[in-house]
């Protein structure tokens, strides 16, 4: 952008860098649900999905070669296909606008430039990482969720509070049975309806009771409980909770580092628990203790962020292994490829983000943009074929790399 085209005040600002160190400084990295994500190239075009593969693991082989005769090349063992997991990629175009009136003064004008340009970097990085929340969270919680209606008398159909992650063909269980669906219907907000091929019992359709897809990601409850409404006020997050989902995601072979995502409200709770003062015992004199930042304990990172999850009285921390999410970069040069189109136009890129600067356009000349825009979007792989024949203590979940932790 030809900087004459800005008033005289905010030529400065960029020309010395401060307009870049405002925005760099606000977008410095966090530990955020972003953080987890390994970042893969995206080459189609925005709002297309792409199918992504990744290498599985080989099964197990314990048979010893058999003998094999001077003809044969293979030297008596049989070639094998090895497993690919794929998963659905998507990425979009995400930003936001603000203006600044030209018409006050100098120092007023390069104030409220600067003062938009670094909300709008808080914003748009509270958005991506929103954005990987999202993704992380409907990934897990996905086809887990528990009657809302009890059933007046046995049929097959029910009314469940939220029909994401449930499709025709899908084996659920519904109270302690198992059934197959064949359609489901949305009725109202996430609630909605779910018909099975056989009826279900009265006990089966109470309200409250688990329906929970067979090879959904996992929720664990104090107590065992089978659903959130059975939750109290006295379920607090525990160590015992913590140190179960771990040993879950290690019995799958699951990689660190260990990050546990938090809502603050919520530690309290863990701090009380006896067991967990019993990992602490004698650490009451440390920083960390004493000022309530705990960061690293049973073998986890806690990572405390507003952008944690409450519904209702309810608490969702989730517990994530390495790989659990992936950031699709879009790579078509989406701003490089139109430079002779930009006309008035300042770009900055930090962190995958581009924060534009526009001169006046309108016919008064008295108002600047300044915006900014992310393409990308996220996705949680699964490990559907990391089953017992390759690791004898892996489940038959589809998404095994995190596990969601609800408590009060």
């Amino acid at each position: 952008m030809a900087l004459n085209q800005l008033p005289a005040s905010l030529q400065v600002l960029v020309q010395n860098g401060t307009l870049d160190r405002v925005i760099q400084e606000a977008l410095k990295p966090k530990l955020g649900f972003r953080s987890i994500a390994e970042r893969v190239p995206f080459s189609a075009g925005i709002g297309e999905t792409i199918i992504k593969t990744r290498d599985g693991l080989r099964p197990i082989r314990t048979d010893p070669i058999a003998n094999a005769g001077p003809d044969d090349l293979n030297s008596g063992m049989t070639a094998s296909n090895g497993n690919v997991e794929q998963y659905r990629l998507t990425i979009n175009r995400y930003g936001d606008l603000a203006k600044t009136e030209l018409t006050m003064d100098s120092v007023a004008i390069s104030s409220t430039f600067l003062k938009n340009a670094r909300n709008m970097a808080l914003q748009s990085e509270a958005s991506v990482d929103a954005l990987a929340r999202n993704a992380l969270f409907s990934a897990y919680g996905a086809a887990n969720t528990e009657v809302k209606t009890t059933l007046g008398a046995a049929g097959d159909t029910i009314t469940v509070l939220n029909v994401a992650g449930f499709e025709a063909g899908q084996a659920v269980k519904v109270g302690d049975t198992v059934y197959t669906v064949l359609t489901v219907t949305p009725t109202s907000g996430t609630e909605g309806t779910i018909k099975f091929a056989t009826s279900v019992s009265v006990a089966n359709g109470t309200a409250g009771r688990p329906v929970v897809g067979e090879t959904a990601g996992l929720i664990l409850r104090p107590g065992n409980k089978a659903s959130a409404s059975a939750l109290v006020a006295t379920d607090f997050l525990s160590a015992s909770a913590i140190l179960a989902a771990k040993a879950k995601m290690e019995a799958n072979a699951v990689p660190g580092p260990y990050v546990m995502f938090v809502h603050p409200e919520a530690m309290p709770g863990l701090y009380a628990d006896p067991l967990f003062q019993a990992f602490h015992n004698g650490s009451n004199g440390s920083d960390e203790w004493k000022d309530g930042e705990i960061e690293r304990a049973l073998g986890v990172r806690f990572v405390k962020t507003n952008m944690a999850i409450k519904n209702g009285s309810v608490y969702r921390s989730i517990l994530v292994g390495q790989d659990t999410l992936v950031e699709g970069v879009y790579t078509n040069n989406a701003y490089a490829n139109q430079d002779e189109y930009r006309g008035a136009h300042y770009i900055t890129f930090e962190n995958g983000v581009a924060q534009i600067v526009r001169a006046p356009l309108d016919v008064l000349g008295g108002w600047i943009s300044q915006a900014w825009t992310y393409i990308g979007g996220f996705a949680a792989p699964v490990d559907a074929l990391a089953t017992s024949a390759n690791i004898p203590t892996a489940n038959g979940r589809a998404l095994k790399r995190a596990i969601i932790l609800e408590h009060s």
